[in-house]
C-alpha cells in the first residue's frame, strides 16, 4: 500500500495516547521524505512520548520535538499547537488524532484547521485517524461540512513491526522467546484424544501420575519415572518422536527436555501450547504472519499470553489451557485481554484455546463484560484437532484479508 503524496505532511503532529502503535503507523505512512514529527503529549503520556522519540529516531524518522499540553485544557492545547505552527511555518501541515484525549483531538484539530485557513493552506493540510476495526487510515475531507466522503486507505501490511519493536515502545525488552514446538506429533495426538472421549482418560492419567509431584505450582520430589501413557495413539506418536518408554514406565529424563520438571510441565498442560504453536507455524505464510513467539518473558512485565503472532502491526495473542472450568477460563482470558490491549491497542485480537465443551458461552459472557469490538475468540475441545484451520479463519476475519 502506497499513500498518495498529497496526504503526506512536512510537519506532522501526532497526539500521544496510552498506546504508541497508531503513532508509529502514522509516522511511517504520512510523513514526507524531508518532513518532521511533533509529538503532542500530556504528563500522563510522557513515558510513551519518550519511547516514541527513541523509536522514531532509531528508525530514521525525524522528530523535531514535543509539546507538553494540559490534556483537558482547551486554551493550553490550542495555544501551544498554534505557537508550534507559527514557529515551523510548514507548507503541508498534518494532524493525526488517533491518540490523546478527546479534548486534545478536538482542540488540536481546531488549532491546525484555523492556522491552515489563516495561511491559505486548507487544501494542503491533512487530518487523519486510524480505524482499529478495519485497519484503515481515514483521511478527513477538505471540507467536513460538504458531502465529500473521507479518504479510506487500507493499511494492512504496509507497516510491519516485530515484537521487539512493540516491547521497546512500551519501555520493555524480551529476555526470552521460544519459537520451535517440542514434540508436536505427540501434542497433536493428545489434542485429538482430548477432543473426544479420551479426555477423561488423559485427565485421570495426569491426576494419577503428576498431581502428587506438584505442590502450589512447584514441581518437587519427582520420581525417576511415571506410568506409561494409557492412550495408544499418544504412545505411538511419542515413540516416533524419539521418546523413551522402558519396561512399561516413562523415564523423566527424556532427550527433548533439559530438566525432569520440564517434561512434567509439558505433560501437565504445556503440550497444548506446543500443539497450537505447531499449528500456527503451519498457517504462518498463508496468513502473512511475519513473527510468532511463544513463552515470551520480558523485563518488568508479567506476560499472561502464551503465543503471540504479528501480522503487519496487528497483534494476535493466544492463551492456552487444558482446563474446562469456566471461572478459570474467564480469568485467563481476561488476563490475556488486558495484556494484549496494553501492548497492541484496539487492533489487538485475543484467542483462548481450551478444553471447554461450550466455548461460545464463555465468549459471549466475556464480550458482554469487556469486549464490545469482537476482539475475543474462544476455541473449545472440539476445535483442538483442526485448531490451525480454525485459527486461520479467525485471523483472516479479524485482519480483513480479502476486503
Amino acid at each position: 500500500m502506497v499513500i498518495d503524496d498529497k496526504y503526506k505532511s512536512d510537519q506532522l503532529f501526532l497526539l500521544v495516547g496510552s498506546n504508541p502503535l497508531p503513532n508509529v503507523v502514522a509516522g511511517r505512512l504520512l510523513l514526507s521524505d524531508q518532513g518532521e514529527i511533533t509529538l503532542i503529549y500530556s504528563g500522563a503520556t510522557k513515558q510513551i512520548k519518550d519511547q516514541l522519540c527513541i523509536w522514531f529516531n532509531n528508525n530514521g524518522i525525524n522528530v523535531a520535538g514535543a509539546v507538553d499540553v494540559s490534556e483537558s485544557d482547551p486554551v493550553s492545547i490550542y495555544r501551544k499547537i498554534t505557537d508550534r505552527l507559527n514557529e515551523k511555518r510548514p507548507q503541508r501541515p498534518g494532524l493525526h488524532y488517533t491518540g490523546g484525549t478527546k479534548a486534545m483531538a478536538v482542540h488540536a484539530w481546531q488549532a491546525v484547521n484555523q492556522w491552515a485557513r489563516g495561511n491559505n493552506l486548507q487544501k494542503k493540510t491533512t487530518f487523519s485517524y486510524l480505524n482499529a476495526r478495519n485497519l484503515e487510515m481515514v483521511i478527513d475531507p477538505e471540507d467536513p461540512e460538504s458531502s465529500q466522503e473521507s479518504g479510506r486507505i487500507r493499511v494492512d501490511l504496509a507497516v510491519k513491526l516485530k515484537m521487539a519493536d512493540i516491547l521497546k515502545l512500551h519501555g520493555l525488552e524480551a529476555k526470552h522467546s521460544g519459537n520451535d514446538p517440542v514434540m508436536p506429533k505427540t501434542a497433536s495426538a493428545l489434542a485429538l484424544a482430548c477432543s473426544g472421549k479420551s479426555l477423561k482418560t488423559w485427565k485421570d492419567w495426569v491426576n494419577d501420575n503428576l498431581e502428587e509431584c506438584r505442590k502450589n505450582g512447584e514441581w518437587k520430589n519427582l520420581p525417576a519415572s511415571l506410568n506409561k501413557f494409557t492412550i495408544e495413539e499418544v504412545t505411538n506418536a511419542f515413540i516416533q518422536e524419539g521418546g523413551r518408554i522402558e519396561n512399561d514406565l516413562l523415564p523423566l529424563d527424556q532427550q527433548h527436555f533439559k530438566k525432569k520438571k520440564d517434561f512434567c510441565k509439558w505433560l501437565h498442560g504445556l503440550w497444548l501450547e506446543h500443539h497450537v504453536l505447531s499449528e500456527m507455524k503451519g498457517i504462518e505464510r498463508h496468513n502473512n504472519l511475519h513473527e510468532i513467539g511463544w513463552n515470551i518473558e520480558t523485563s518488568g512485565l508479567k506476560f499472561e499470553v502464551d503465543i503471540v503472532a504479528i501480522r503487519g502491526y496487528q497483534l494476535f495473542g493466544i492463551s492456552c489451557t487444558t482446563s474446562g472450568e469456566q471461572k478459570l477460563l474467564k480469568s485467563k482470558l481476561f488476563e490475556a485481554y488486558v495484556r494484549m490491549r496494553q501492548l497492541g491497542g484496539e487492533e489487538a485480537r485475543i484467542g483462548l484455546v481450551c478444553c471447554a465443551d461450550d466455548p461460545k458461552r464463555i465468549e459471549d459472557e466475556m464480550r458482554k463484560a469487556v469486549d464490545n469490538m469482537g476482539q475475543i475468540k474462544v476455541f473449545g475441545r472440539e476445535d483442538l484437532p483442526g485448531i490451525g484451520a480454525r485459527l486461520s479463519e479467525w485471523i483472516k476475519e479479524q485482519s480483513g484479508q480479502g476486503r
